[in-house]
C-alpha cells in the first residue's frame, strides 16, 4: 500500500529518517484486505456518511421549519403593527374630522336656526293665508 507515492513496507529502499516525522510511518505488518473486507468497509463508510447526511438534513429541515415559523410570526406581528397604525391614523383623522364638523356647526348655527325658523313659519302658515292691510 502507498501514501503519496511512498511504499510503507520495510523492504523498500526509502530512507525514512529524511522524511518529515508525520509522514514517516513504518508498519510492521503487511496489511491486506480481501474483496469482502473492502466491500464491508465501503458499506460501513457509506452507512456512516448516510447517517451524518441524514442528521444534517434533519438539522436543515429544523432550520427551515423554524425560519418559516419566525417568518409567519414576523408577518403576524407586522400585520398587527400595521393594524394598530391604521387605527391610530383613523382615530387621528376621525378626531380631526370631528373638530372640523364641530367648527362648521358652530359657524353655521345662526344660518341653520334662521332656516329652521323660516321653514317652521312656512309650514304653520300653509292653508291659513295671510292678511294684507293696515292696522
Amino acid at each position: 500500500s502507498t501514501a503519496e507515492g511512498i511504499s510503507l513496507n520495510d523492504d523498500d529502499d526509502v530512507d525514512y529518517t529524511t522524511l518529515p516525522q508525520k509522514v514517516a510511518v513504518s508498519l510492521p505488518v503487511d496489511i491486506s484486505f480481501t474483496p469482502q473486507d473492502v466491500q464491508s468497509i465501503k458499506e460501513e463508510a457509506t452507512d456512516a456518511i448516510n447517517e451524518i447526511f441524514a442528521e444534517r438534513f434533519s438539522d436543515l429541515e429544523d432550520i427551515k421549519r423554524q425560519t418559516r415559523e419566525d417568518f409567519l410570526q414576523s408577518k403576524k406581528t407586522m400585520g398587527e403593527a400595521n393594524k394598530l397604525e391604521a387605527e391610530r391614523v383613523s382615530n387621528e383623522y376621525g378626531d380631526l374630522i370631528d373638530v372640523k364638523i364641530q367648527k362648521l356647526l358652530e359657524d353655521t348655527r345662526e344660518q341653520r336656526e334662521s332656516i329652521l325658523m323660516k321653514s317652521k313659519a312656512s309650514r304653520e302658515s300653509i292653508g291659513k293665508g295671510f292678511e294684507v292691510g293696515s292696522w
